[in-house]
């Protein structure tokens, strides 16, 4: 049986947790050293040359290259062939100007990657969500980073949902969804048997947890 459609007190029970009192302090330091944080494995970051060799394979640039070979091919051939040493020195001189606009160009593509970056850095930062679990039978305010499967959650209006969670109790759930559907407006959401309303969220890490609203 999924989760989603699995009784809550089989829920509770398998995940070793309690719907009062939650997971206590320990507990859920072990997990957390077992399971590791809330959070998507972060890639590591490429050396700069090799983020600046990046900017160097684009199509355009590729062209560029292609044109300086030529120019020297064409150097070449007045110097030694047509022994025209005028004519050399312009393909050759053609051959550097595009060389340095491949690099000029290369340079400011490197530079707007790693502003962007430190942007991108600064706004994940910006955007460290908390959640509010159920330990040693305290409602704390904790990282989301920290969760661990067992832990008693509690969502209310607007909050963001930290991690895939079950749920044991609602009132008037709407979810909103136009990152997946385009709805802008929040939906309704109904049980589908028995069982207390439960849904399946896609969050940030394939973790389980058990959550809960008003009780």
């Amino acid at each position: 049986m999924t989760p989603y459609n699995e009784h809550k007190a089989d829920v509770l029970k398998r995940l070793a947790t309690s719907r009062q009192s939650g997971l206590t302090s320990e507990e859920a330091q072990a997990r957390l050293t077992q399971h590791g944080p809330n959070a998507l494995a972060a890639s590591k970051p490429l050396p700069a040359w090799r983020q600046f060799l990046a900017t160097l394979k684009e199509p355009l640039v590729i062209i560029l290259f292609i044109a300086v070979l030529l120019a020297w091919a064409s150097a070449g051939y007045d110097f030694f062939v047509r022994h025209d040493p005028s004519h050399g020195m312009a393909a050759v001189y053609e051959s550097i100007a595009i060389l340095l606009l491949i690099f000029v160009n290369a340079g400011l593509s490197f530079w707007q990657a790693k502003s962007a970056q430190k942007s991108l850095d600064a706004l994940k930062v910006m955007a460290d969500h908390h959640a509010k679990a159920l330990r040693d039978g305290d409602w704390l305010t904790v990282p989301a980073t920290e969760l661990v499967p067992g832990d008693i959650v509690s969502v209310k209006t607007g909050d963001f949902i930290e991690a895939d969670v079950r749920w044991l109790h609602v009132a008037e759930l709407q979810t909103n969804e136009a990152h997946l559907t385009g709805e802008a407006e929040p939906v309704q959401n109904k049980p589908t048997h028995w069982a207390l309303t439960c849904k399946s969220v896609t969050a940030p890490t394939w973790a389980f947890w058990c959550d809960s609203d008003a009780w």
